[in-house]
């Protein structure tokens, strides 16, 4: 199974923005590399910085995979229906319109931005399971064997494009609520004691994030925010520790 992350920081307005913008761009590329977001390889994640269009043009059909995911880190809005993600000072695009050649993909799209109030600190330590009144300490899974649960959900799945909004239409997305909760709702499942299910899909961890994104972005006065996916697809998002 080939797989491939690509992360591409757009256009960032202030010093402030960028520092955040890479920030997450960062902690992204850190989850996916980890056993929780899948045990990708160096390999399979690339960074791109206010790319143009006519390189990111070039990359979507220069590669080749069987599963893509796209981050989109930056700012965007709607227009007739379509979501626009500004890439650098000049172009804009419509992620939607991207051409990857991969017959799986997901687009994560944390963009449209009206309020940043600083850095939101995703914690993706590897914790040591403690137990206050005694108990059984399993063994921790390998990277091999976090690929090979991470990989068995995907060739469950058929073929198609999820894409992942920060907000709802007519929303505002605002300080990295999507990003913050998606990555440390996905990294505390990982860590989960527990017995659950192997791989956490996409479609359960958008479910699990709305509320909480919906409460940070109410209690800040920035009005709702409600991630949105579409379609439902089951992509594999995080693999469980044990």
């Amino acid at each position: 199974m080939d797989r491939q992350i690509i992360v591409i920081k757009g256009f960032s307005k202030t010093p402030e923005e960028l520092e955040l913008d890479r920030h997450y761009s960062q902690t992204y590329m850190n989850f996916f590399n980890s056993r929780a977001g899948g045990a990708y390889s160096a390999a399979e994640i690339q960074y791109h910085e206010d790319i143009s269009a006519a390189d990111l043009n070039k990359l979507t059909k220069a590669l080749i995979s069987d599963f893509i995911i796209l981050v989109l880190i930056g700012h965007g809005a709607t227009q007739v229906d379509n979501q626009l993600f500004q890439l650098n000072e000049k172009e804009i695009i419509r992620p939607g319109q991207l051409e990857f050649s991969a017959p799986k993909q997901m687009i994560l799209l944390e963009s449209c931005r009206s309020e940043i109030e600083g850095v939101f600190s995703v914690d993706l330590n590897d914790k040591i399971p403690k137990f206050k009144y005694g108990g059984v300490v399993r063994s921790p899974i390998t990277r091999e064997q976090a690929r090979q649960l991470y990989n068995e959900q995907l060739a469950s799945c058929k073929d198609g494009q999820v894409v992942c909004f920060a907000c709802a239409k007519g929303q505002a997305a605002t300080n990295y609520y999507f990003s913050l909760v998606l990555l440390q709702a996905a990294f505390d499942w990982h860590l989960g004691p527990g017995p659950h299910l192997k791989t956490m899909n996409i479609d359960f961890a958008m479910d699990y994030i709305m509320p909480e994104v919906n409460r940070l972005s109410t209690e800040a006065g920035t009005g709702p925010q409600t991630p949105t996916i579409l379609p439902s697809i089951p992509f594999p998002f995080a693999v469980s520790k044990f």
